[in-house]
């Protein structure tokens, strides 16, 4: 329950949000640079897809290591990195391949994702904390997570990326000859 809670925190988070920025932002923003690129209206089905997903990762990259560490401020940083990996990714693409498209859309649409994305981690977070279980209220739940009893405080064993992994790719990352690779 607790992780349909946090998937629904994020997920409404993230829709309202961006509904917000795009009512004012499309015509201010997006259609002077896209121009008749941009539809009238949207594709939906599309459109529900991603906003489907999205949180998912958000909750795998973001919101759950942020749980196991019990910060707040993790939440909100991992999920900024992300979404300025994911919409670096759109923006610098479309920029690379598409005529019209300009630096100026690439870093307003980049810092908006990275802000987006954060926020809605921030916020699945505290919710997620706040949410009591079946193991008793969050007070209860904190105290047994910091006891390390991750059994009795509820939590999914779901595993995302951890500190060794992380480690493992920057010592790859830190080879001195980079003309070696």
């Amino acid at each position: 329950m607790n992780l349909l809670f946090t998937y629904l925190a994020v997920a409404v988070t993230f829709v309202a949000i961006d509904m917000i920025w795009l009512g004012i932002m499309v015509e201010r923003l997006y259609r002077p640079v896209m121009g008749d690129m941009l539809r009238a209206e949207p594709n939906l089905p599309a459109a529900a897809v991603f906003y489907l997903l999205y949180p998912l990762g958000l909750i795998w990259f973001a919101v759950l290591p942020a749980q196991n560490d019990g910060s707040a401020l993790r939440a909100f940083t991992s999920g900024v990195l992300l979404g300025c990996f994911t919409y670096a990714t759109y923006d610098l693409t479309n920029q690379a391949t598409l005529r019209n498209w300009s630096i100026g859309l690439t870093l307003a649409d980049v810092c908006w994702g990275s802000l987006l994305a954060g926020v809605s981690s921030w916020i699945g977070f505290l919710m997620a904390q706040s949410w009591p279980t079946e193991h008793g209220p969050p007070a209860a739940r904190k105290a047994e997570l910091i006891s390390g009893n991750r059994a009795q405080a509820g939590q999914v064993e779901l595993r995302p990326p951890s500190r060794s992994n992380v480690s493992l790719v920057s010592a790859i990352l830190s080879v001195k000859d980079m003309n070696a690779i």
